[in-house]
């Protein structure tokens, strides 16, 4: 069971994704969730600045972060790219180190 559960931890990422709408991001983190696609969201205000069209940017966004597993990324970033109103949407995944083995094992129930 320990070989299992180390495993399944060395499979999770946190996919963060930046949307500067509340009700798009609710919206499509909804819909990743009914797919079971993902486990948990977490919602953070943030600020933002970015050079977009030679322009320097500087808006209030929504930091989105998505617990899954590795298996899974292809099809949420595909998700976001098509319902995102961003024409550049940014999706960046980042492997986690550790998780405790219980959250683990209850991702795996999670996510299909």
């Amino acid at each position: 069971m320990i070989k299992r559960q180390v495993l399944i931890v060395n499979e999770i990422v946190e996919i963060e994704w930046y949307v500067n709408c509340q009700t798009e991001a609710e919206k499509i983190s909804a819909a990743l969730l009914d797919q079971k696609l993902v486990a948990c969201i977490n919602f953070s205000k943030i600020s933002s600045m970015y050079i977009f069209q030679g322009q320097l940017e500087k808006h209030p966004e929504i930091k989105v972060s998505f617990k899954t597993f590795f298996s899974k990324i292809e099809e949420i970033e595909k998700y976001i790219e098509i319902h995102s109103s961003y024409d550049v949407p940014a999706i960046v995944s980042k492997k986690v180190v550790r998780v405790n083995s219980s959250f683990a094992l209850w991702m795996r129930g999670c996510v299909k």
